[in-house]
């Protein structure tokens, strides 16, 4: 009977080895898909740490572009809505850029849950070793076992040889201290196994929300990065609106400084209008003075000139000095010449009165001016 138990003790002792080497096995296989999955979450943190950089230096850039806007601003006094459309936009991007701070901030507090996990992983290891060591000294005292079987088999063909009685001699202490150390070397390594499972599967939970949580990194970054996009869209679109009202305020300030030029033009032909006329003055003085400088002239000559004056007198200076030296001037001649000046002064006073009007109509008073001259020579003619 006690040969019967102590096998059925082995049987039990060896299912348990199995048992044992089993949810090794699995433990094993645990840990390596724990470390697949660790190297997974690894590369999947360096993308999101890659994509974070990546939305920093495009926020660098539009905060750069804004800056050159803001400048613009400074520069140009255009009050419009281009102005605080950027205004808007710059608003939204230190939203996004504080999204993508937050972001940068979870996917640190990810890594610092996946180093949690490794740790947890690496006691998982440790518990394993553990058990592993469990199992030898379980091989050990199972190999004990077999050796006192032995012994006592020994033992009792010696007895049956020596004394030719049956059974097994064994003293109730060996068999109570050999029933006691399989019983504990069982439920040690039990309990070692169903805490390492408890450990395996907190880190399978952990790994499971740290995922999870990095997949909520991802579409967060991946929103925020179409938003910085739709935001340069938006910028890209006020500055041409920009550049386009820049481009009518230069075309309308060329045109009022055509207008301006040509304003001012006006006055200048006015001006060397004056002097046309100055510079017709100036001639008659000239031409007086270069009259002055012929021979001796009459009584009736002088006379005529100073009733005539300057321009009127000529043609009849021309005309009396090629007849002076034949005949003289009549007196009625005189007269006539006398009502001629009369009627010439008479117009030119009219046409003093009205310089106010010739200067603003320089070319009007040209005109009249040389039909009046024109009809003072006719009737001079006629005379």
């Amino acid at each position: 009977m006690e040969l019967e138990q102590a096998k059925s003790n082995l049987n039990r002792t060896t299912g348990d080895l199995a048992a044992i080497r089993a949810s090794i096995e699995s433990l094993r296989n645990d840990i390596a898909t724990e470390k697949v999955l660790v190297e997974r979450s690894r590369e999947k943190v360096s993308s999101d740490a890659t994509l974070v950089s990546s939305l920093k230096q495009e926020l660098d850039q539009t905060t750069q572009k804004l800056q050159t806007l803001k400048d613009l601003q400074r520069r140009r006094e255009d009050p419009s809505d281009i102005f605080f459309e950027i205004k808007r936009m710059t608003t939204e991007i230190e939203q996004l850029r504080n999204a993508a701070n937050a972001s940068k901030s979870e996917a640190m507090m990810l890594a610092a849950e996946i180093e949690q996990t490794k740790a947890t992983i690496g006691t998982a290891e440790v518990r394993c070793l553990a058990a592993k060591k469990m199992e030898e000294a379980a091989r050990a005292a199972e190999a004990l076992a077999l050796a006192e079987i032995k012994a006592l088999l020994c033992s009792e063909a010696s007895a049956e040889g020596l004394q030719g009685e049956d059974g097994v001699s064994l003293s109730v202490e060996e068999y109570s201290e050999l029933a006691s150390m399989a019983r504990e070397a069982d439920e040690s390594s039990r309990n070692k196994i169903a805490a390492a499972m408890v450990h395996v599967d907190e880190a399978n939970q952990s790994k499971s929300e740290s995922l999870t949580r990095l997949e909520e990194a991802k579409m967060e970054v991946e929103e925020c990065k179409k938003a910085l996009q739709e935001a340069l869209k938006r910028v890209e679109t006020a500055n041409r609106r920009k550049f386009a009202v820049e481009e009518t305020l230069r075309r309308c300030r060329s045109e009022t400084g055509h207008k301006r030029r040509s304003f001012r033009g006006s006055p200048k032909f006015k001006t060397a209008a004056h002097r046309h006329r100055d510079d017709s003055h100036c001639m008659d003085i000239i031409d007086v003075s270069d009259n002055s400088m012929k021979p001796t002239l009459s009584i009736g000559q002088i006379l005529s000139m100073k009733l005539m004056g300057p321009d009127g007198y000529d043609k009849s200076v021309s005309d009396d000095t090629s007849t002076s030296e034949t005949s003289s001037i009549s007196l009625g001649q005189i007269l006539n010449r006398r009502q001629a000046i009369l009627t010439y002064s008479s117009d030119t006073s009219a046409n003093n009165k009205f310089s106010g009007k010739r200067k603003k109509f320089a070319f009007t008073g040209l005109s009249v001016f040389l039909a009046k001259q024109a009809k003072s020579k006719k009737k001079r003619g006629s005379d």
